[in-house]
């Protein structure tokens, strides 16, 4: 599907995958690679236009950032170009926002610099690990100083974000690409020798023998082959070249056909040529991309093409010059020239050999990037500008800063081990001091009552059947801990660490009870889920239609640029029982906006909420990969295993749940005990996910000892400190997730007696328990009950407010009701619905918990 104002030959000149949803394409391109019947095109020199980020909903009062560009060619020596790009963003609306722009450069180019401007002056960046570059980044971000960052996204497609853009204050930043040109009438035979400090590097035109490996030529001698084609949906109206690659092969001969999207479809044999490019024009585009499969697949096959926009299998082929590094003693064709070009050039072109495999050759990309500058899919290039920053972050600034000198001095004077056992023990003081809140709470539930209210119940009482609660005013006793009073009990807690191996807490001496052992048996309880109805046309059209996915294709022609049509559509289909076309309608999440970790994420909770546990596990091993600072990364893998891991027990396959459920406890493990980089502005905030996982882990520990394994199956628990080692069981355990980094979701929950628990009232007069209020991240928050009172408990997410300096959209919020958590008598149910804007609240459902078992 086109963006608005895109022509059919700028979208077949797309080399990238990108969402007609989310961006405004505008690309600058030639028209001929939709004739062409042979190879495709040379490299066009002339780069796209840089795409837009416009999001899906924005204030009705608000306007998009707006974006000028500037193209230079700032240095030529016949066969390569350095070209730097400005941007110019311009914030017409009144309050501060992020700036974020997806920007295409040609193929075969490679990003080789970047800068932002910083009080007037534009500041370089320095290459680094992405990880460690996105961590900072959005670390300055909420301390409200001025960061710039530039990471790969997909293909050739990169993506520069910037902040702050103050109201009507233009800012700039700089991207620099390096790629080879074709400059007509030029000497075939030119050579040029670069000197770039002690390196010599010659650079020449490749030959047409050189270039004769490309997949044209392979094709028209490929009388057997494997055939991988991909029919994901980005690919759609974006074929023609590939298509006409085909017809290079012979008339006859024997081929396999395997279409692949989010999965990998079998094998389908061809003899005639005409009958495979007939397959080829009937195939339905849509789904995302399941290229790691195909990897595989394709690496032991023994003529195997690859036709996806994902990569460029042509890459090497079509590059019009080469570069070499001269070794010691070797003398250059001619006297070489001062310069940086060739040096820069070599470098793009080994990287792009190396981004292939590009996690396997992190260490030697990340080494060419600080060496050369040069961008690769696992390095970013940042901006700090201030001397702390790249102290804090161990970053290494350019040379060219004043304060480079002092950076070098003072990093070599860290004590690194040190700095990092601090850290440490300053995390597992505050994990400590939460963790002992629960532990207190679950021996000594019942609190003085007092229960103030919120509010929100009284409008929304029609959604849970009209009933009213009765609710008397004030503020609970045992309500959240003030700052001052936090900051003293992690004082507490770091003075009981020292101690901790020796003797633990008085509160946690409690004997450990495993698997339901708990003071009495778990209430018989009932969950009833409010389905999600977003009541939306397009799902109307599909209940309605005789075949229902030709309507879903025909609906997402119109709806096809949010990603709540899929999301709802996904949701229709698995209701349908219609498991594998659910599966391929959600995966199109993947690419609505190029490598976001919120839409995997709801896409991977999704896919947990219907059981599809292998695509779930795939999907959220891809956000640990993108966020792998994140400790909620690793808890929502973590999950997904633990319930694979547990449906394999039953089934009986022990060796498939012990590999599962090692692998899930070890990332809990990591998830509550790793200190982490990432700082969302609010104290304890993000202490919020380890605590939780360590309530997980130790339920999984005790789930795991109390079944009875095979002979050397039962998978290993990690050691921990005792103190931290206590399972909790409950009668009633509510968990709620969004999607949107810096939103303030909230979890309500109306007791059977009217009391209502949440941020503001964290202990209920009978024994329930509130977690502490998110305010800045992805939550969780949670609510838990170790002995659930008769009746029906009514749970409600309030969308309270949004911190993010974009425009506000939509949070995905998932919701996860357990009843007899951590027995075996357990029941789960998972919803997963939007909230539109902030304050919107939606009434997740009710819980009735028929009485307890005496």
């Amino acid at each position: 599907m086109r963006g608005a104002g895109q022509t059919i030959q700028e979208e077949l000149a797309m080399k990238a995958k990108r969402s007609a949803s989310l961006v405004l394409l505008s690309l600058a391109a030639s028209g001929a690679l939709a004739q062409t019947k042979v190879a495709p095109p040379p490299i066009v020199p002339a780069p796209p236009r840089p795409v837009v980020f416009r999001p899906t909903r924005i204030k009705a009062d608000e306007k998009p950032v707006v974006v000028e560009t500037a193209r230079e060619v700032v240095a030529d020596n016949g066969l390569f170009q350095r070209v730097e790009t400005t941007i110019t963003f311009t914030n017409p609306n009144a309050r501060v926002f992020e700036g974020e722009l997806e920007l295409p450069i040609p193929d075969g180019a490679t990003v080789c610099g970047y800068a932002l401007e910083v009080s007037g002056a534009m500041v370089p960046g320095v290459v680094c690990e992405k990880e460690e570059a996105r961590t900072a980044f959005d670390n300055e971000k909420k301390r409200s100083v001025d960061p710039g960052l530039v990471e790969h996204v997909k293909g050739n497609v990169w993506k520069t974000r910037i902040y702050p853009l103050n109201p009507g204050a233009p800012r700039k930043a700089m991207v620099a690409y390096i790629a080879p040109v074709e400059t007509p009438g030029a000497p075939e035979d030119l050579v040029v020798c670069e000197r770039d400090g002690g390196d010599v590097f010659v650079g020449t035109r490749r030959s047409a023998s050189e270039r004769a490996t490309s997949r044209a030529e392979r094709l028209r001698r490929a009388q057997a082959a494997t055939i991988y084609w991909d029919a994901s949906m980005s690919r759609k109206g974006n074929v023609a070249a590939d298509r006409n690659l085909l017809e290079c092969l012979p008339e006859t001969g024997a081929w396999d056909l395997v279409v692949f999207r989010n999965v990998v479809e079998a094998p389908i044999r061809f003899s005639d040529r005409s009958a495979l490019l007939k397959a080829v024009d009937a195939l339905v585009y849509d789904g995302g991309t399941c290229l790691a499969a195909v990897d595989r697949l394709a690496a032991s096959a023994e003529n195997a093409f690859v036709f996806t926009d994902e990569r460029d299998e042509d890459a090497a082929a079509k590059r019009t010059a080469k570069v070499v590094k001269l070794g010691p003693g070797e003398k250059p064709p001619v006297e070489p020239k001062d310069g940086r070009l060739l040096a820069v050039a070599w470098a793009a072109n080994r990287v792009q050999d190396l981004s292939v495999a590009a996690s396997a050759n992190k260490k030697e990309l990340l080494a060419l990037g600080r060496r050369y500058g040069v961008a690769s899919p696992v390095t970013s290039l940042i901006v700090l500008d201030s001397l702390d920053q790249y102290l804090r972050y161990k970053i290494e600034p350019p040379k060219a800063m004043s304060f480079y000198d002092e950076w070098a001095r003072r990093r070599a004077a860290e004590d690194d081990p040190i700095a990092a056992e601090r850290a440490k023990t300053e995390h597992l003081s505050q994990l400590l001091s939460y963790w002992e809140e629960r532990i207190t709470w679950w021996n000594d539930p019942i609190p003085p009552k007092r229960t103030p209210k919120s509010g929100l119940f009284d409008g929304v009482a029609n959604a849970f059947g009209g009933r009213r609660r009765a609710s008397e005013d004030g503020l609970s006793a045992a309500a959240a801990m003030s700052v001052d009073d936090e900051a003293g009990a992690v004082n507490r807690a770091a003075e009981r660490m020292s101690r901790a191996s020796a003797s633990a807490p008085r509160s946690m001496k409690a004997k450990t009870s495993r698997d339901g052992a708990a003071p009495r048996g778990a209430a018989p309880a009932t969950i009833t889920i409010a389905a999600w109805d977003p009541k939306t046309p397009y799902l109307k059209a599909i209940g309605a239609a005789a075949d229902a996915y030709a309507e879903y294709l025909k609906q997402r022609e119109a709806y096809g640029n949010s990603p709540a049509f899929y999301l709802d559509c996904a949701g229709w289909f698995f209701k349908a029982k219609a498991r594998v076309l659910a599966v391929r309608i959600l995966s199109n999440l993947s690419e609505m906006k190029l490598e976001d970790a919120g839409l995997w994420r709801t896409m991977g909770w999704r896919l947990r909420e219907a059981s599809a546990y292998d695509e779930a596990v795939e999907t959220f091993r891809h956000v640990l990969e993108m966020r792998g600072e994140e400790p909620l990364s690793r808890r929502d893998l973590a999950l997904v295993l633990t319930e694979r891991g547990k449906a394999a027990f039953a089934a009986g396959d022990a060796a498939a749940a012990a590999r599962d459920l090692a692998e899930a406890m070890a990332l809990l493990h990591e998830a509550a005990f790793t200190p982490t980089a990432r700082r969302s502005g609010r104290r304890g905030n993000d202490m919020q996910t380890s605590v939780m996982a360590l309530e997980e882990l130790n339920g999984l520990i005790s789930w795991t000892d109390a079944r009875a394994w095979p002979a050397g199956a039962k998978p290993t628990s990690p050691a921990m400190d005792r103190a931290f080692r206590r399972d909790l069981p409950l009668d009633l355990r509510i968990m709620l997730s969004w999607d949107t980094d810096e939103t303030d979701v909230d979890l309500h929950v109306l007791e059977p007696d009217g009391e209502e628990a949440y941020y503001g009232h964290r202990r209920t007069s009978t024994g329930g328990f509130v977690s502490q209020d998110v305010t800045t991240g992805y939550g969780p928050e949670e609510y838990l009950r170790k002995e659930a009172s008769k009746g029906v408990y009514r749970i409600l997410a309030n969308y309270f407010a949004s911190h993010r300096q974009a425009l506000t959209g939509a949070a995905t919020v998932t919701a996860t009701v357990y009843t007899g958590w951590g027995r075996k008598d357990e029941k789960r149910q998972i919803l997963s619905f939007r909230l539109d804007k902030p304050k919107d609240k939606h009434p997740i459902g009710e819980v009735t918990i028929d009485g307890p078992n005496e």
